[in-house]
This record gives C-alpha cells, structure tokens and sequence, in this order.
C-alpha cells in the first residue's frame, strides 16, 4: 500500500485577501482535480487559501472519495490560511488541532496538526500543515523564526510517546524558510543526513535539501524546463529560487517501522503549464506543489 501527501501554496488569497481572477481560480480547480483524480493524490493541504476558494474547488472538483478539512477562525489579528482534502478510504481522520503560540499582544500560528489512523492497519499517523509568515513581516534573524521552529518540534513531540524516538510525523508546508535555516535545521531539528536520522530517531528527516539547487545540470543543449527551488520570486536580485515549500519526515519512516518513505517518489511537482504561469510576470503564481510518499514494505520480504 502507498500513501501520497502534496502541498501546495496557491497564492490565490495571501493573508485573506481575494486577488485571483475567476480565471485564476477556475485554473487552481483543474490543477486540484488532476492531482486528486488523476494523479490519485491520497492528502492534499493548501495554503493561502478562504472560503471563497474552497467552494469554487467544492464546486468544479470531483470530490466524491474526499472529505475536506478547514479552520479559518480568525486567531489573534490574523486566521490560518490553509485546509486539506483526504481519501477517506486510505486515511480516517480522528482530530484535528490548531496549534498557535502567544508572543506578547500576537498570535504565532505554528501548524495545523491532524490526527489520521490508516484503516486495515491501525496505525496512526500525525501531519503538520504549516504557512508561516513571510520574509517581509518576520524576517530570516527574528526570534519569531526561531520561536516558530521550537513550538513545532515541542509540538511533535506531544504526539511521541518516546520523547527520543519521534511518532508517524509528517510535516508539509511553505515555512518561507530553506532547508538549511535555523528555524528548521536546528530548531526543529530537521536533517539532510538520513544515515544519522536512522542511528539518532529523535531526528527530523527533510528530503528537501536535494531540491536546493537546479533540477537538470546545465549543458549547450538544454531545454528552459529545469527548475531551482519550490518559490519563484520575480524580482529577486540575488536568485529567484527558493526552497520554502518542503515535506518532512519522522525517522520512523527510514526503516523502524513496515511503512518507508519512498524518496523516489518525493519531490516537485514540475507541470511544464503551470511553470510557464510562474514565471510570467503578470501571473499571481509563484509556488510549485511538492509531494511525498509513504508506503508499507515488508521488512522479511
């Protein structure tokens, strides 16, 4: 059995505020509909995100094997953005928790936690949705960054009962933070090296460090199709590329349990249409969905 994750920030509605096209929306319909019905997606969380725009997908998306799942309940000045989608086959959704963190007069919002049991296997498996604010209002050097990453990893362990060897955790989300950042390096204790989250399971294993650079090398013959990140910022001096959008991954899935990560099959999701949309200047566009997958392997096969 395989069970596949995406998340995707759409950019329809930053911060709440409706700026898409009906156009625009009609077009994050039809990539949502192909990812769920065609690509057979098992959990799809979405981000910069209302009500408004989970309607329209209510609405124009075939959803009959889904169920959907969304809080926007203003906390503190602001309100999550985000809400999810799961095969209610694959995946039985238990609880949900919105999981925020109080700084003086203001409200962090750290994650989305959801609590989902795998039918036929009794396992449980715990995903974190998180959007965390913009380089704009909490920039690269703010406690805030740190603060987020500390209360996410507190966070994952509530749900461990073995303080050092971290429960079925899934993270997905735009932490508008690289791989390498302190926020999820150090704080959330999130690691390129597989090898040491194996021998040391109270670490975090992120995949996401592979997708830093250029996703084809250069040569004289190459298309324009190669992508260097999950965010397209552009304007950006320096690079255009960022890899904020990422998926992580608890040591249980590196072989402590019958159920692997296959990284493989983790990545971005690189649509040659949608890619011409982010990096038209007139378009909203600026985020790639990236994926993930977990599947049962049996360990005496």
């Amino acid at each position: 059995m395989r069970l596949s994750f995406v998340w995707w920030n759409t950019s329809l509605s930053p911060a709440g505020r409706d700026r898409a096209t009906d156009e625009q929306r009609q077009f994050v319909c039809s990539m949502v509909n192909f990812m769920l019905n065609k690509m057979q997606i098992d959990f799809l969380a979405l981000g910069e995100i209302t009500n408004r725009d989970v309607k329209a997908i209510m609405e124009k998306c075939e959803l009959a094997e889904f169920d959907t799942e969304m809080d926007f309940v203003k906390n503190g000045r602001s309100r999550f953005d985000t809400c999810f989608f799961y095969r209610r086959d694959k995946l039985m959704l238990l609880a949900t928790h919105p999981i925020t963190s109080n700084k003086g007069n203001r409200t962090l919002k750290i994650a989305q936690r959801a609590d989902f049991m795998i039918p036929g296997y009794g396992i449980p498996v715990h995903v974190f949705v998180s959007h965390w604010p913009s380089l704009l209002w909490c920039h690269e050097n703010s406690a805030d960054r740190h603060l987020l990453g500390v209360r996410l990893r507190d966070s994952i362990e509530d749900v461990s009962p073995e303080r050092e060897k971290l429960a079925n955790v899934i993270l997905v989300g735009d932490y508008n933070d690289e791989p390498f950042d302190a926020s999820l390096a150090e704080q959330l204790m999130a690691t390129r090296d597989r090898e040491l989250a194996k021998r040391k399971p109270h670490l975090l294993y992120n995949p996401f460090w592979r997708h830093l650079g250029f996703s084809k090398p250069y040569s004289p013959e190459m298309t324009d199709d190669s992508i260097g990140g999950t965010y397209f910022h552009k304007n950006g001096e320096i690079t255009r590329w960022r890899t904020f959008d990422q998926i992580i991954f608890s040591s249980a899935f590196l072989g402590q349990t019958e159920w692997h990560l296959n990284e493989e099959l983790t990545g971005v999701l690189n649509f040659e249409e949608y890619r011409a949309k982010i990096i038209d200047t007139n378009e909203i566009f600026d985020h790639f969905p990236v994926f993930g997958v977990i599947e049962e392997v049996d360990n005496d096969g």
